[in-house]
């Protein structure tokens, strides 16, 4: 069981033995790996060929100067006597050929320009810090952007939720009996890994999981009927977590167990699309729960690819009550016939300049493609939203397992044509 250094532990204790430090750490073998000698920029190889070729030039004049000196004073020298002292004049006038036809200054006349190339960029708010990465970033041609908190602001916020096949456009959702408000706000409080922090001038700021805050902050807006409202660190504290099961990219969901009576009470979230076909049941606004019917499954999907073509992330939040005590779970967690209590859609706004720079690069001959971790719905309505997917254009939306199971051949015919690659 080793730990490679750098690594962050999650959670739990432990003792561990240290059998390498610095150069010969993992981490150390890895960053002597990227330490490599600076090559020559393209402008750089360009100008050391120009300079070589003026040099050879300015050598084969002087020499032709030399040589048609030495032959004209052959000449004259019948006449006019031999001078000797001509001969150190016509040596000093080639070597001033060499001299002069070297561009000693040239290598300042690219950092001048380099320079001010810099003091441009940086009023369109393209801070370079080597003079170099100018002639990169005026050469580049391709972008591939991440989505959360690059092209959008990063604030999520629940804006609408499907529950027992009613869609609610307003947050918190009217019409919540006790029962349902308490098993939701239960199931989003627990099964959570994020907090939220009070600014003195009143801002909510999110700590972990953005997507995670979002749904506590439900937690915060939802008002019981019975008025016995909790908050979501009162729910943690009245529901310690038993066993946590962790949001992989394989499981796409994340699951917490919590003692209820004699058994347990696993809380699940995750991808809407996988989540909703392991429930069995739904639990109405009502309080009561009910068969998931077959239409109700139809619908709960419909939902789904509803508030991904708007450009919502959807995540499903279901429970289910087991025998079972939590330590005696196991390392899998056995989430089958699960309640359904919500499908959410979260709302991540895109920055307001971000439609106008994705524009501008493609003005410039630039392609914008964006990397996300959403369903392929949602990521290509923020990239219609963006301006990265117009209509016309041959572009294509891939998920990353689907790209990542081509074969080299695939890949290189179809990598340029992507613009949007998500679930990656």
């Amino acid at each position: 069981p080793f730990v490679l250094s750098g690594t962050s532990i999650s959670e739990g204790s432990g003792t561990a033995m240290i059998i390498c430090v610095g150069s010969r750490s993992q981490w150390g073998v890895i960053l002597k790996t990227l330490i490599v000698e600076p090559s020559d920029t393209p402008l750089q190889e360009r100008l050391e060929r120009l300079v070589l070729q003026i040099g050879n030039f300015g050598i084969g004049a002087a020499v032709l100067t030399f040589l048609a000196s030495m032959i004209r004073w052959c000449i004259n020298g019948k006449s006019n006597g031999w001078d000797a002292t001509l001969i150190l004049d016509y040596l000093i006038n080639a070597v001033t050929i060499v001299v002069v036809a070297i561009p000693e200054g040239l290598p300042l006349a690219i950092t001048l320009g380099l320079a001010f190339a810099m003091r441009k960029m940086m009023g369109y708010q393209n801070l370079v810090r080597r003079l170099e990465a100018c002639e990169t970033m005026g050469s580049a041609t391709q972008l591939n952007a991440d989505k959360t908190g690059t092209l959008t602001q990063n604030r999520m916020t629940v804006t609408e939720a499907w529950i027992d096949g009613k869609e609610y456009s307003q947050m918190p959702p009217p019409g919540l009996s006790a029962a349902y408000s308490d098993m939701l706000c239960q199931s989003m409080a627990c099964n959570s890994d994020a907090n939220l922090s009070r600014k003195d001038n009143g801002t909510v700021e999110h700590l972990g999981s953005k997507t995670e805050c979002a749904l506590l902050q439900l937690v915060e807006q939802l008002q019981p009927p019975s008025g016995t409202h909790q908050s979501y660190i009162e729910l943690r504290e009245k529901f310690p977590e038993a066993q946590r099961y962790h949001f992989t990219s394989a499981r796409k969901r994340m699951s917490t167990a919590i003692v209820n009576g004699s058994g347990s009470r696993l809380h699940v979230k995750g991808a809407s699309e996988i989540v909703v076909k392991l429930c069995t049941k739904v639990m109405g606004a009502d309080g009561k729960v009910s068969t998931l019917t077959p239409q109700k499954l139809k619908d709960a999907e419909a939902a789904i690819e509803h508030f991904a073509r708007r450009g919502l992330r959807t995540l499903c939040i279901a429970y289910m009550d087991t025998p079972t005590a939590p330590s005696k779970l196991g390392e899998t967690a056995p989430e089958r016939d699960l309640t359904l209590l919500a499908i959410t859609g979260i709302k991540d706004p895109i920055r307001p300049e971000t439609a106008e720079a994705v524009a501008l690069l493609r003005g410039a001959g630039v392609t914008v493609r964006m990397v996300t971790g959403d369903n392929a719905i949602t990521a290509e309505a923020i990239a219609r939203e963006a301006g990265i997917l117009v209509d016309g254009d041959d572009g294509l939306v891939l998920e990353g397992p689907v790209f990542r199971k081509m074969s080299d051949h695939e890949k290189e015919a179809v990598a340029m044509r992507i613009r949007v690659l998500a679930r990656s």
